[in-house]
Formats: structure tokens, sequence, C-alpha cells
């Protein structure tokens, strides 16, 4: 034991080194005399690192056992170890003998490989190439990570096969790729290298290059293959938007070519709502009849139907709901495209504006916070418009709270702060939220008409919301995180009456 190259250390029942050999002191890096005057139960390494409970439990329970641990011995030496412990009859006494090799280079040798294959992934993602290894022996394939991604898949999501591989390839495709692959495992001279289209599972199609080379054994038989696969959808996309600027330079200059587009894309987009007024002006007429028939005939109903049965109850709840959705979709449409003239009154904001909040209702489990910061200012608006505007944001922030149903809260304590300020000569109305907030792909587009993430309504709320207070010599102001929303409405402190002298 004591010329041993591997640490061996002896320990009593109550934990007291009784032997220690030359290796095991210069693995933790005392001396053997330092050793044996150690009790493990006071050794704080052993404690922080758990080394003191198994070997307590291999006495206790005289089984042996391993494992691997990483300690700051009490003698200043940070070291990887691997210990196996075995409990020891001697005289009658069950003593514990240590096993223990220093796994430091080992360990780091482990990290740093850790290290570069992380390194590896994160240039292949940068970069967008991947790498396959083909048993063509066995058909076994590997794929590294970024492979996956290029495919619209998660990292390892199955185990890659030369079929599955195919059935992502773009129909249009799949045989150009089977008979090049077919092409280079039979001849040598023959380079795999190819470029096609594949099919994501949500549809999308991007487009890659492969190159690959045909490892083959003493007789010439192709048993290995291995390439890489190079997303160049963005290059593609690039090169054929240079080629088709290129094309369209030759017709015309680019600065006439600016304005052309520019005054097309105006004159669509005014006709599409010349077109869209006229629709909702008949659309709305011949709608707000049949639902004003439909209010009365539903009441009837609630007063001759059986309430306490369920079924019934929701049914008429569902269409009573239906009927106010209708309604709100009518007068968002109408908000949009009837743009009069503001019918401006001086009035004292905070009043009003919390009349409003309090009348509207919310789904009972979310807290109203109003917290009014305009005492008796008063000011010129339009009390129906804003009132829209209010209401509008007021339920888009309450949604934003709601699961998918409008049914539950999303978050534990979920509030929605009202607040009315002066700002830096601005009349601010700040709606605060506690939502999960608004997605970087839907940011862009919040106040695009028509563009609607609901399952419901038209996509024309906020639209009609900044048209509100554009009209107002305002605006409205928006930031989000995954913490919530906060939407600020602001009008020009100069609409101030006189009365605030």
């Amino acid at each position: 034991m004591e010329v041993s190259p591997v640490g061996i250390a002896i320990y009593d029942e109550t934990g007291q080194c009784i032997f220690a050999n030359k290796a095991t002191a210069d693995i933790i890096g005392a001396t053997k005399d330092q050793l044996i005057k150690q009790n493990y139960n006071n050794i704080e390494s052993w404690k922080k690192s758990g080394i003191d409970k198994l070997a307590k439990n291999a006495l206790t329970n005289n089984t042996t056992t391993r494992d691997e641990f990483t300690i700051v011995s009490t003698f200043g030496k940070e070291v990887s170890l691997d210990i196996n412990f075995t409990p020891i009859e001697n005289n009658n006494q069950t003593n514990l003998l240590l096993v223990v090799s220093d796994i430091t280079d080992r360990k780091n040798i482990e990290a740093e490989l850790i290290r570069a294959k992380e390194t590896h992934s994160k240039v292949e993602e940068i970069v967008h190439i991947g790498n396959w290894d083909w048993d063509i022996v066995t058909g076994e394939l590997h794929w590294t990570d970024e492979i996956y991604r290029i495919f619209g898949l998660q990292p390892q999501e199955f185990s890659a096969t030369y079929g599955a591989f195919l059935e992502t390839i773009h129909p249009d495709d799949r045989q150009n790729v089977i008979d090049a692959v077919n092409a280079s495992v039979a001849d040598a001279n023959i380079p795999y290298s190819i470029e096609h289209k594949l099919v994501q599972p949500n549809g999308n199609v991007r487009v890659v290059h492969e190159q690959g080379k045909i490892y083959r054994n003493d007789n010439g038989d192709p048993i290995r293959m291995i390439g890489t696969v190079h997303d160049i959808t963005e290059r593609k996309e690039t090169e054929n938007e240079l080629e088709l600027y290129r094309q369209h330079l030759e017709m015309m200059v680019e600065e006439r070519t600016r304005e052309l587009h520019k005054a097309q894309d105006e004159l669509v987009r005014k006709e599409r709502l010349a077109t869209l007024g006229q629709l909702t002006a008949t659309v709305s007429h011949e709608l707000r009849n049949p639902l004003g028939a439909m209010r009365p005939s539903l009441y009837i109903l609630q007063k001759k139907s059986d309430l306490s049965d369920e079924m019934i109850a929701n049914s008429i709840a569902r269409i009573d709901r239906n009927i106010t959705r209708c309604d709100h979709i009518i007068d968002e449409l109408l908000d949009f495209t009837r743009i009069n003239d503001l019918d401006l009154i001086s009035s004292t904001i905070d009043n009003w504006l919390f009349n409003i909040i309090d009348e509207h209702i919310i789904h009972p489990d979310i807290k109203l916070v109003c917290n009014p910061g305009l005492d008796n200012i008063k000011i010129k608006y339009d009390q129906e418009r804003l009132r829209r505007a209010i209401i509008n944001v007021m339920d888009n922030s309450i949604q934003a709270m709601l699961d998918d149903s409008g049914s539950k809260t999303i978050s534990d304590n979920p509030t929605l702060t009202v607040t009315t300020i002066i700002n830096n000569d601005r009349i601010e109305i700040i709606f605060t939220d506690t939502g999960s907030g608004i997605s970087d792909d839907v940011l862009p587009r919040i106040f695009e008409p028509l563009f609607s993430t609901k399952g419901f309504g038209i996509g024309l709320g906020m639209p009609v919301v900044k048209q509100i207070m554009h009209q107002h010599n305002g605006d409205i102001e928006l930031t989000t995180s995954k913490e919530g929303t906060q939407v600020t409405l602001w009008i020009p402190y100069t609409n101030r009456t006189e009365d605030n002298a």
C-alpha cells in the first residue's frame, strides 16, 4: 500500500485517519503526518462536498460505494477525485478503506471537450452550416444540432435516418438528391455537391447547399459518407432581389422607381380604404337591423327559459356575447372609416376618465388600481372619441392578462393600473398591465389596420386609437416586456382651457 501509485487511506469507526500512503498525501497536497492527524468529521472540504456522508453511509450499511468529487482540500489544493469507500474488518473493528485517484486531468480534458463541442455548435449556428456522418453499411446517420435547426426541428429531436432526410426534401428536388447521392456512391470520381429546397414542418421552404465525401474500404466499396448542409436561403433571396433590381434599373432610374412605387402603394391604400368605407356603410346598416331584433328576442328567451338549466343558460350567454361582439366589430369599422370633426368640449379629465373605468366590466380576478394625478385640470377633447380609445386600450390590457378562453388569468396577481399625469407639457393617460407582453414579431404590426392575433375582432382596435389620438394632436406610445405592457395616451397640455389659470 505504501508504494502504490493510487492513494490509499484507512479511517477507524470514529472517523480518525489511521493510515495514509504517500500517494494520498501527494494527491491532497499534504504530508502523511498531516493526514494521520485528521478526523474526517472535522474536515470542512469533506462536509462541503458530501464525502463525509458517503463515508459514514459505507460504514453504517457495510457497503462499498464510489463517487467523484471536486474539492479544495484543507491544504489549499484544488483537485478532482475518484474515491472508492470499502468497509474492512480489522481486529473485530470495522474500518473504512479509501482508494483515491486523482482525475483532475481527466476532468479538465472532459471540460475542454465540452467547451470545444459547444463552441463548434455555436459556430455552426452562426454560419448556418451543419455536419452529418452517414454509415452506409448500417444506415446510421448522425446530424449535428444545426442541421436539425435548418430543417426546422428541435436539436436531436429524433434519430436521423437517410429515409427521414429524404422526407424533408421538397418534392421537386427529391429525385435530384437521390440521383446525386447514388452517383457519388457508385463512382469515386463524382463528388457529392447539390443545391436543393427543403420543407420545414411549419411549411416554410428553405434552400440549402450540400456537399459530401465518400470513404471506401480496401476493396473500393463505399462504407461512410460525411458532409455539410449550408442554409443559403438568405443568400438566394438576396441574389434574386439583386437580379430583380438590376432588371428594374434597365427600365427606369432609381429615384423615379421609388416615387412610382410610393404613388402606387398610396393609391392602393386609398382604394382599399375607400372600398372598406363603402362596404362598412352598407354592412353596418344591414347588420344593425337583425342585431337590433335579436336583442329583445333574446330578452324574451331569458324570461321564458329555465335558466337553472346550465346548458340553456350557457347558450343564452353565448348568444349575448356574440351579439355584443358583432356590435363591437361594427363600431370599430365605423370608427376607422368615418373620420368626423372632433366635438371638443372643455372638461376635467380625471373625473370623466375614472367614471368610464369604474363602469367598465373587467374580470373579477384582475385588480384595478387608479392613480389620478390631474386634480381639476380641464382640457378640450372629444369625449365620445376619446372614450372609444380608452375602452379599446383597456380591453387589450385586460385580454393580455387572460388565457385564450378569456375565463382565467395567466398570472397570480394580475393588475391593471391607470395613471394620469402632466409630463413635459403633455397630459398622459397611462395603462400598465401585468400580462405576458407583446412578442417581437407582433410589435411592429400592432398599429397595422386589419392585423390581429386574436381569434375574434378585425384588427382595428389599436389603429382606431392611434387615429383618435392624432385627431387630438397627440399620439399613443407603447413599451412591452415579458412582465407586461405600458400604453400611454397623450394630448398636448396646450389643449388646456383658461379655466386652469
